[in-house]
């Protein structure tokens, strides 16, 4: 039986998302996906034209589809709001069966390894107003065996870091962002911004930096991603 357009379409966006999950952006081949479906290359280029829209469909389709498993995990009537949460960490967590969030990673990883992208990061960054963290501690009298910081924020959330990633004008609390006051979404009214590693170490609501002499893992790192973040070696979870 001859399948819908939609169907098709789906079925090779489901093939792409596991391929990407797989192999990464980079290794990803539109032969590839047609041969995991068992169809032409043709067939998968008569859909979405090339490989770019193939990737950005596969991406807004991976989004789509979790935001609603998401909501679904959510609502459940009869699990507390507790578990109703640990059941979505478990989901969207490292090892939870949701791409989304590796997909994320895997994208942004891939988008700073491209000259075209990292320009727009760069000027994206310039649009921060803050004050760099060196500021904020010339008036400390840092103990010599702390190597280490843990950003702590409202509502618990905690990420690690290591000092030498702070200072030397590498990291800043930003109050502002092009030309207005940083919204709450967004981690206003004071969020720890550290351009260089992935942006969980980059704390929204920050409240304070606690220095210590040893590492510690934070609250995402307790779920498995990596305790250093460097998107240039790839560094996405516990391994890399």
């Amino acid at each position: 039986m001859k399948k819908g357009a939609d169907v098709r379409r789906g079925e090779i966006l489901v093939a792409t998302l596991e391929l990407i999950s797989e192999r990464g952006i980079d290794a990803l081949r539109g032969a590839d996906v047609a041969d995991r479906l068992g169809v032409s290359p043709a067939l998968v280029f008569y859909h979405f034209e090339n490989l770019e829209n193939l990737i950005v469909s596969a991406f807004r389709f991976a989004t789509e589809r979790d935001l609603v498993k998401l909501e679904q995990i959510l609502a459940e009537k009869g699990p507390s709001t507790s578990q109703r949460l640990r059941g979505a960490l478990r989901e969207y967590g490292p090892t939870g069966s949701a791409q989304s969030w590796r997909l994320w990673i895997e994208g942004w990883s891939a988008g700073l390894r491209n000259p075209t992208l990292r320009a727009v990061v760069r000027a994206l960054d310039t649009r921060w107003r803050g004050v760099s963290v060196d500021t904020l501690l010339e008036s400390v009298a840092l103990d010599p065996r702390a190597g280490f910081a843990t950003a702590f924020s409202d509502g618990g959330y905690t990420t690690n870091l290591r000092l030498p990633d702070l200072v030397n004008e590498q990291a800043f609390v930003a109050y502002q962002y092009d030309g207005a006051p940083l919204e709450a979404e967004h981690g206003g009214p004071a969020r720890l911004v550290v351009p260089h590693l992935y942006f969980w170490k980059s704390a929204k609501w920050v409240r304070g930096l606690r220095l210590m002499a040893e590492d510690g893992p934070g609250f995402w790192e307790t779920y498995g991603y990596n305790m250093y973040g460097d998107p240039w070696r790839e560094q996405r979870y516990s391994g890399d």
